[in-house]
């Protein structure tokens, strides 16, 4: 049951909710003592998670409500690891030749504007 009250996801509720969301994921012990309990640290290994699994469209599905709920969140924190993990997941997908359009066009309109302003200021400082 989410009990995410006024201000949405939090930074301490992220790993429960991809724990909920992804329990096939959740269930490797290696990870949780690699990612230490720190949520950005996780989310970077679903991002591995999601390219290696990329043609089964559940996921795309639960890591649109992930993505979702992290974009609605009004905590400052939690805004900070998502804008990390929302660049660092397209990077990963570029660099491989993925094209992520599809995915980022079943997002809510405020969650793939939030993604694509990121990225677009993220490419413009590429050298």
């Amino acid at each position: 049951m989410k009990t995410y009250f006024m201000q949405g996801l939090v930074y301490d509720n992220i790993i429960p909710e991809i724990e909920s969301l992804f329990p096939e994921f959740a269930n490797d012990i290696e990870l949780k003592e690699l990612a230490a309990g720190l949520p950005a640290i996780y989310l970077s290994f679903l991002i591995s998670y999601a390219y290696n699994n990329w043609d089964d469209l559940s996921i795309w599905s639960r890591l649109a409500t992930l993505m979702n709920e992290l974009a609605q969140s009004k905590n400052e924190n939690t805004k900070i690891v998502f804008l990390d993990f929302a660049v660092d997941f397209y990077r990963r997908f570029e660099e491989h030749r993925v094209n992520v359009d599809s995915f980022l066009n079943s997002l809510l309109p405020k969650t793939k504007e939030f993604i694509e302003y990121r990225i677009e200021f993220w490419k413009k400082g590429k050298f």
